[in-house]
């Protein structure tokens, strides 16, 4: 038997010091973002195993801008963090690889850009609801578009929402049903059904995930306004009815169950629009009083270990919007934030995290006096999607109760951005992530900015001016607003950004942006003219 030859480790324990560096990578791997970036910080070991390991500084850099990795492939670590890289170099000094006309023909009822591909329904005169449907996937960086056209959808359809993720479009088709009747307390009600499709975008047939292809709701009153979207296995909508009564509907698509049923009796006074903040969580925008932001959750897992699933709505939160002076008040309060994906999609290298955005809240305040005059004043508030996620888990660890009460000084000058807004947005999806492209003038009149909101003190984010007609500054004092004749006080805010701008975004009636690209148009939105094409610019 052979004797253990005595080294300097038998007087002492192994600590991980110790370990070959492809050990310690393996244990690296498991850690989040932001404990691998306090590894770098313990000693020069960590650092130079962490800075010279790839698929370590891939997942640093990802969680980083705000991404999260796709499906595995041929590609390596090392060609996906450099495509990663050249695409935060183009965004930082809007420097777009290509730039081309894509056609759109025919006008515009309604649209959708969400995983790349931008799709509509034509608008036809006279008809209540179109069946021609349009989709293109749009080109990326090493990738030509691809285009599906269908003349007949076999539904009228009113609205739309997609995943494409999971090749899945839901289609709203609201069915006028004048001749039926129903009779209550002695009166008579025309009554509507709202039947809204599940399909699939590729072959226009029934989703093979979902159980009950077509969700039916009977109705008293006919819809005048209506938002539907995709968040996972949930399918929302908030819609109006006539006279203004708001009514939130949220489904589990794949079953077919009903999460959320909430019309205008037990919804908070005000309300007035809708988003989602995760796959079980949303929130509301109020204009009674100053206005605010109302936070739900719903579908929380059963305490008991039962893996029953409680589908009561909890109101999380209320945080409040900036007091107002006396006689001024909200007109619209309306919210505003990028699509969800289920998943990155499968042609993709990564997406963005559904987790890292901006909800931008726009808002419209009226009264008050100026020389005399009644006036309005707008504004966008730029709000971090992590403060409603915190005030979620502070509720929670609370064991429940009441909704939290948060005025304005405790959430809003540290986790938004306030800013004035006099052009209206003509398009939707102008948020994507944590960039936003707004309507703005300069000296050469109206044109687009990028705002980013992803602005973090690091080396890999410093920034290079590269084009002498492209823009850039970075903001991280203050912005003040003083009280004038809207706000109790001056209103003072401090989230970050950075703004970008460039003259050859001259003409454009809106933008829209996703993770690589942004989609120019220059006609206004829901014309009676011809769409004609859009402009994309690949990032």
């Amino acid at each position: 038997m052979l004797t253990p030859v005595k080294t300097s480790f038998n007087n002492r324990k192994l600590c991980m010091m110790d370990l070959p560096s492809e050990l310690m990578i393996i244990i690296f791997r498991n850690l989040s973002c932001r404990s691998l970036l306090r590894c770098c910080s313990v000693c020069h070991q960590f650092k130079d195993v962490i800075d010279h390991c790839v698929e370590l500084q891939y997942h640093i850099e990802l969680c980083l801008d705000g991404m999260t990795d796709g499906p595995p492939g041929p590609i390596s670590p090392a060609e996906r963090l450099q495509r990663l890289r050249d695409l935060r170099h183009a965004w930082s000094a809007l420097e777009w690889r290509k730039s081309l006309l894509i056609p759109m023909p025919g006008a515009c009822m309604a649209y959708e850009l969400v995983g790349g591909v931008f799709a509509k329904v034509n608008a036809i005169s006279g008809g209540r609801g179109s069946q021609q449907f349009r989709a293109v996937w749009l080109p990326s960086a090493d990738q030509l578009e691809q285009s599906l056209i269908r003349d007949d959808l076999a539904i009228p359809t009113r609205d739309f929402a997609i995943d494409p993720s999971q090749d899945l479009i839901a289609l709203v088709e609201a069915e006028d049903r004048n001749g039926d009747i129903l009779a209550a307390f002695g009166h008579f009600f025309p009554t509507a059904n709202l039947c809204i499709h599940l399909r699939t975008i590729s072959t226009n047939a029934p989703h093979p995930q979902a159980q009950s292809p077509v969700i039916r709701l009977s109705l008293f009153l006919p819809i005048n306004n209506a938002f539907i979207q995709f968040v996972n296995d949930v399918l929302g909508i908030l819609f109006f009815t006539e006279p203004l009564r708001p009514r939130i509907i949220l489904w589990n698509w794949k079953t077919g169950k009903t999460l959320v049923d909430q019309d205008s009796d037990q919804l908070p006074e005000g309300t007035s629009d809708f988003t989602f903040l995760s796959d079980r969580a949303y929130m509301l925008t109020c204009a009674r009083n100053d206005g605010s932001m109302e936070i739900f959750t719903f579908g929380d897992e059963s305490p008991d270990d039962t893996n029953e699933i409680l589908n009561a709505v909890v109101h999380v939160a209320s945080l409040k919007l900036p007091p107002l002076q006396d006689r001024v008040h909200v007109n619209q309060l309306q919210t505003h934030t990028g699509p969800f994906l289920a998943k990155c999609p499968a042609d993709k290298l990564f997406t963005t995290d559904n987790e890292e955005r901006i909800h931008v809240v726009s808002v419209d305040y009226g009264g008050g006096a100026f020389d005399g005059l009644r006036r309005r004043s707008s504004f966008c508030m730029y709000m971090q999607n992590s403060i409603t996620t915190a005030y979620i888990h502070q509720h929670r660890d609370s064991r429940g109760g009441p909704p939290l009460q948060i005025p304005w000084e405790k959430w809003g000058p540290t986790n938004t951005r306030f800013l004035y807004q006099p052009s209206l947005f003509q398009w939707l999806r102008y948020v994507h992530g944590k960039r936003v492209v707004i309507p703005t003038y300069n000296d050469h009149g109206h044109t687009m900015e990028v705002l980013d909101f992803n602005v973090k003190a690091t080396a890999r984010q410093l920034v290079q001016r590269l084009k002498a007609s492209t823009w850039i500054q970075t903001v991280t004092e203050g912005s003040r607003i003083a009280a004038e004749t809207v706000f109790a006080s001056t209103v003072t805010t401090f989230l970050p950004y950075r703004a970008l701008n460039t003259e050859e975004f001259s003409g454009f009636s809106g933008m829209m942006i996703d993770d690589e690209r942004l989609v120019g148009l220059k006609y206004p939105a829901f014309s009676d003219g011809d769409m004609k094409d859009i402009h994309v610019f690949v990032f």
